[in-house]
C-alpha cells in the first residue's frame, strides 16, 4: 500500500461502505476504492472503478501544519469527495466501466 493509499483511507474511511478497500492504482498517487454492490439480480460485484489522484504536496501539507489546519484540510477533501460522488454510479453505465476520477491538488485545499 502507498503513503498516499493510506492516507487517502486515514482521510475517507467514514466517507465510503465499511467494506470498502483502498489500494495503489497503476501511479502510487492513484488511489481505487472498491466495495461490493448488489445488483438487480442479488448477485454481488464490485463497483465502478472509483479513482481519487491526490498530488503529494497536499499530504505533505497536512503532515506539516498544526491540529486545526489539518482539520481543515480534511474537511475540505471530504467536502470536495463527497461532492464528486453525487455524481458518481457505482452500477457503472456500461459494460466494460470506466473510471470515475476525483482529482485533488495542493491548490485545492
Amino acid at each position: 500500500m502507498s503513503r498516499e493509499s493510506e492516507w487517502v483511507e486515514f482521510v475517507l474511511r467514514d466517507d465510503f461502505p465499511a467494506e470498502a478497500a483502498f489500494r495503489e492504482g497503476s501511479r502510487a498517487n492513484h488511489v481505487i476504492v472498491e466495495w461490493e454492490v448488489v445488483g438487480a439480480d442479488d448477485a454481488p460485484w464490485h463497483n465502478s472503478p472509483f479513482v481519487i489522484v491526490i498530488a503529494p504536496e497536499a499530504i505533505d501539507r497536512y503532515e506539516k501544519s498544526d491540529p486545526p489546519e489539518q482539520a481543515r484540510i480534511k474537511g475540505r477533501i471530504r467536502e470536495m469527495v463527497k461532492h464528486r460522488r453525487d455524481d458518481y454510479d457505482p452500477d457503472g453505465r456500461v459494460d466494460v466501466a470506466e473510471a470515475f476520477v476525483v482529482q485533488i491538488d495542493e491548490g485545492d485545499l
